[in-house]
């Protein structure tokens, strides 16, 4: 007996088209970023070719320049390494603590000059204000004298102020005399001698001190002169 066999067609999926529109929405929303590449491409393009051009004017500069071994010194001192951070530091503290031990910390503050003027000026000095600059001259509480912005130091070893003629002769002096010197060079030395007066058993003495008068800075100060006659 033969049996009847069915055959049924198997059964098509229906397709998830959801996924499909949100595929084709984020390609539309990309589209525009995409558009636009040609031009982003053109101007790293042009970039590219600008900084290849700065590069070879640069080697072309590099090779136009003298080699440090036919420089000359002073160029060749350009090329000399610098001290480290730290040399640096122990070479300004030496130099604040040398300050300090002169008592010349003012030097770092780079306000060391002043006026040299006789006493007798301080009668005229008041006499330079003037409307538009009524503290060209300013006599403190504390008995300071000012002049220009720069202390003064009366002394009694330059010109007088007054109406006669008085032809070549400092009348001012400016600038700062802690680059002058004048003092005692080491200590004294005392020397002896059994020879000089041998004849008479006696013994020579010597005393000798040196005092220097020297400059730093030969350029530190400036002095106002009288005409000539």
């Amino acid at each position: 007996m033969n049996t009847p066999i069915s055959t049924l067609a198997p059964a098509v999926p229906t397709p998830d088209l959801s996924e499909l529109s949100t595929l084709l929405t984020e390609i539309k929303s990309g589209w525009a970023n995409i558009k636009d590449l040609p031009a982003t491409l053109e101007t790293l393009q042009d970039h590219n070719a600008q900084l290849s051009q700065h590069v070879t004017d640069l080697r072309r500069l590099v090779a136009s320049r003298p080699s440090v071994a036919s420089a000359p010194a002073i160029h060749q001192s350009r090329h000399l390494p610098a001290p480290s951070d730290d040399c640096a530091e122990f070479i300004a503290a030496q130099f604040i603590a040398h300050c300090e031990r002169s008592g010349r910390l003012d030097a770092l503050t780079g306000r060391l000059s002043a006026y040299y003027l006789d006493t007798t000026w301080e009668a005229r000095l008041p006499g330079f204000r003037t409307n538009s600059d009524p503290n060209i001259y300013q006599r403190r509480t504390d008995g300071a004298a000012v002049l220009d912005g720069y202390p003064i130091v009366w002394t009694d070893v330059l010109t007088l102020y007054g109406t006669a003629a008085t032809p070549d002769l400092p009348l001012a002096v400016f600038g700062a005399l802690s680059f002058w010197w004048f003092g005692e060079h080491g200590s004294p030395r005392l020397d002896t001698s059994i020879d000089v007066f041998f004849a008479n058993d006696q013994l020579a003495v010597r005393f000798i001190e040196e005092i220097d008068f020297d400059y730093c800075a030969s350029n530190a100060t400036a002095a106002l002169l009288t005409a000539a006659v």
